[in-house]
């Protein structure tokens, strides 16, 4: 029971804190530096302010009080004996020996306008006042001018004295110096920790980067070089080595279809001739001849589709005028490009001709089913959108996923890619995962028929 509990203790923890808690790598190790230094030094600030600094201002205090009491004291003896040399003298020492400036008036004492009463909200303040009535047992009050001058001032009878010190007396100056000491050393550290962190992280962030750049087809070989902590080398070395086992997969498959292609064609050509040489009126002949050219067109695309990843030359490219290009050079009145308001200048990481074969393949197959392709773009924070919709029947919406299966021919009243192998979507997808992008289909609200989304990222 008590393991189960404090796992559940645990995990609602977990989930209260998640939201709080840093999401990259440099800001937790940051936080899991820097929690036990704020910590020590707060431990130790308070330590040090709850004995040391309560103390010595304590000692400062009752100090200044019996100071001023003594003094009270003296004047008051030398008041009712009426001996002014005895107050000359009293005043002539406070400020020789004590730093205090000592004035005797006659009269009730008076509250300067140009001096505050003293606040009984700071802790230094209220002890003085509190030291200050054990000591006086005459009526007084006291007062911080302006310039941080401490002013006691004392009725004593007919007359009044005004004892004036500077308010630094009652304070300990070693707490501003060990704070600002404090303060100091901490963000000195805060600032080492932040360069040596972010010398840590960046290899980290090149290696995420490498990957990225690989999955989208780009070399990367001569722009990334291990580097870091043995451990950030090791995952470096690691996904090098993955990159050229996955390239040599690649080459192998690639060298393997050539060579099927090249034993296929050949006795797919002496077929040819010998039906050439057959009587081309007769029925067999000619289905055989139709057979034959579906053979052909089979393995043309299936090694077209093997062969997608061989080339792969990223350029900068604007998308929109790619687009409009694009809809120039196949003009068509079933073609209709919309462009909602998009800037003249978007510019994308693509493979002109990879792309461009991406639209030949959706416009040519919903063009099969449908009087007209309406191309429209939207301009997304991270990516760019490009959707192609038809007037078309359209298809159900549990094959969305199985019409991008290389192959796969639907047997439904919009049979896709009727007139090949099934591999047109297949292609299309496959070659804008490469850019990064991804391939999706849906139900065209504005014409009825069905919606292709093309999403590549900026």
């Amino acid at each position: 029971m008590i393991g189960n509990s404090s796992i559940s203790i645990g995990v609602i923890l977990r989930k209260v804190l998640q939201p709080f808690l840093p999401k990259t790598l440099f800001a937790r190790s940051f936080l899991i530096i820097m929690t036990p230094v704020l910590l020590t030094v707060s431990i130790s600030a308070f330590v040090f302010f709850d004995r040391h600094w309560s103390t010595t201002t304590e000692r400062l205090i009752i100090s200044y009080a019996g100071e001023v009491a003594y003094i009270s004291e003296q004047v008051e003896s030398a008041l009712n004996k009426q001996n002014r040399n005895a107050l000359q003298e009293i005043v002539k020492n406070a400020n020789r020996n004590l730093g205090i400036i000592v004035a005797i008036h006659d009269g009730q004492m008076r509250l300067d306008e140009n001096a505050r009463r003293l606040s009984k909200s700071f802790l230094v303040e209220t002890k003085l006042q509190q030291a200050l009535e054990e000591k006086l047992n005459y009526p007084f009050y006291v007062l911080i001018t302006t310039d941080d001058r401490l002013i006691t001032r004392i009725q004593l009878g007919a007359s009044n004295i005004e004892i004036m010190s500077a308010r630094k007396r009652i304070f300990s100056t070693t707490t501003y110096v060990l704070l600002a000491s404090m303060i100091g050393a901490g963000l000195f550290l805060l600032a080492i920790a932040t360069i040596f962190m972010r010398n840590q992280i960046r290899p980290l962030r090149r290696l995420a980067q490498a990957a990225e750049e690989f999955g989208k087809g780009n070399d990367v070989q001569s722009r990334f070089r291990p580097a870091g902590a043995t451990e950030v080398r090791q995952a470096a070395q690691a996904f090098l080595v993955m990159r050229e086992r996955i390239k040599r997969q690649i080459q192998q498959r690639t060298e393997m279809l050539a060579g099927v292609s090249h034993d296929l064609r050949t006795p797919l050509t002496r077929m040819k001739l010998q039906l050439e040489m057959m009587d081309q009126s007769s029925e067999d002949v000619i289905e055989l001849q139709k057979d034959l050219q579906n053979m052909v067109s089979m393995i043309d695309a299936y090694l077209a589709f093997a062969h997608g990843n061989d080339q792969h030359n990223v350029e900068d490219v604007n998308i929109v005028s790619f687009i409009q290009s694009y809809v120039e050079r196949h003009i068509s009145e079933h073609i209709i490009l919309e462009l909602n308001g998009i800037e003249s200048e978007i510019v994308l990481k693509i493979d002109p001709n990879a792309i461009e074969r991406v639209f030949n393949n959706v416009v040519s197959n919903a063009l099969k089913y449908a009087s007209q392709c309406t191309i429209s773009i939207n301009d997304l924070p991270a990516a760019i959108e490009i959707q192609f919709e038809d007037d078309g029947p359209g298809i159900n919406r549990d094959a969305y996923e199985d019409v991008f299966k290389p192959f796969m021919r639907l047997d439904e009243a919009r049979n896709l890619d009727e007139a090949g192998v099934g591999l047109g979507l297949s292609i299309a997808r496959d070659i804008v995962r490469r850019h990064g992008g991804d391939v999706r289909l849906a139900e065209s609200q504005a014409y009825g028929g069905l919606k292709l989304i093309v999403r590549l990222p900026k």
